[in-house]
C-alpha cells in the first residue's frame, strides 16, 4: 500500500531544512547572535566555536540521512501486523513533530529580525508549532486511517 502524503511529508524534511538554514543565515547576516537564537545542541555548539558553516553540511546529511531512514521504515512495514500499525502512528508523530519543528524554527527566525518582544516571540514559536502539527497530521490522517483499516478491510472481503 502506498501511502503518498506520508511519503511527501517524509520528503519535506531536506526542503525544510534548506529553508531553515537560509533562514538563520539571514538572521546571521543581520547580526543577531546566533548563541542566543539557535537552541539545538549541535546547532548552539558550532554557533558558540563560529563553526556554523562546518555545521551546516552535518545537519543536512543528519536530515537527509533521517528521511531516508523514515522512507526505508515506512515502506518495509506490513500493514496486516498489530506491531508494524503501531510504527506507523509513531512514525506520523514522528514526521508531524519534526516538520512542525522545522516550520517553527524558519518562522522564530524571520521573526527574530521584526524584534518581537521574548513573550510573544515563544507564544508565536510555540502557536506555530501547534498549528504546523495539526495541519500535517490532518493532512496524513487518511493515509493513517487507510493504513490501520486495511486488516479489516482484507478480513471483510474474505469472509
Amino acid at each position: 500500500m502506498k501511502l503518498k502524503n506520508v511519503r511527501a511529508a517524509i520528503s519535506c524534511l531536506p526542503i525544510l531544512g534548506v529553508f531553515d538554514v537560509v533562514s538563520t543565515l539571514y538572521v546571521s547576516s543581520l547580526g543577531y547572535p546566533l548563541e542566543k537564537i539557535e537552541v539545538g545542541f549541535l546547532a548552539s555548539f558550532f554557533a558558540r566555536k563560529g563553526l556554523l558553516y562546518l555545521y551546516i553540511p552535518v545537519y543536512m546529511l543528519i536530515l537527509c540521512l533521517a528521511a531516508l531512514f523514515m522512507l526505508y521504515v515506512e515502506k518495509s512495514l506490513d500493514y496486516n501486523l498489530l506491531i508494524d500499525r503501531i510504527v506507523l502512528i509513531l512514525l506520523v508523530g514522528a514526521v508531524c513533530t519534526v516538520d512542525s519543528t522545522l516550520i517553527s524554527t524558519i518562522i522564530s527566525n524571520l521573526a527574530v529580525s521584526l524584534q518581537i518582544q521574548t513573550s510573544r516571540f515563544i507564544l508565536l514559536k510555540n502557536m506555530t508549532f501547534v498549528t504546523a502539527f495539526i495541519a500535517i497530521f490532518l493532512f496524513l490522517f487518511n493515509d493513517l486511517k487507510m493504513a490501520i483499516k486495511t486488516k479489516s478491510l482484507k478480513n471483510s472481503v474474505l469472509n
